[in-house]
């Protein structure tokens, strides 16, 4: 956590996931994210995040950056993803249209796509 105060304080913070046992950090998160990287700020559950949700997530940060505003996408329980939601969500944090801040409770190396995994911290 000491790292991620870091990153936020020098505006520094780039697609991450997070192994997080607390739920309360992700409530705090939800909060101080916004505030603090002054972005917009979207929350997602990967067990109820479809293709089609990301998808609008993705046009809203395109609005989004032809007006400016960062888009911060955090995504709970990452390692429920399945490759389709992986695939759609892929090349809009490559190419920095959003940023992904992950949450995870278990190790997912087993279930998230190897080019999501450099992003684990």
């Amino acid at each position: 956590m000491e790292l991620l105060g870091r990153l936020i304080l020098n505006s520094a913070l780039s697609n991450s996931i997070f192994v997080i046992h607390l739920v309360v950090v992700k409530v705090v998160w939800e909060k101080l994210f916004p505030i603090l990287l002054d972005c917009n700020f979207e929350k997602l559950n990967a067990t109820t995040t479809s293709v089609s949700d990301i998808r609008t997530v993705v046009e809203t940060a395109k609005r989004n950056i032809e007006l400016t505003i960062k888009e911060l996408y955090f995504l709970d329980e990452i390692h429920r993803f399945n490759k389709n939601q992986q695939d759609a969500l892929l090349s809009y944090t490559e190419d920095g249209t959003l940023t992904l801040i992950g949450a995870t409770k278990i190790l997912i190396t087993i279930s998230i796509m190897p080019y999501f995994q450099g992003y684990v911290i």
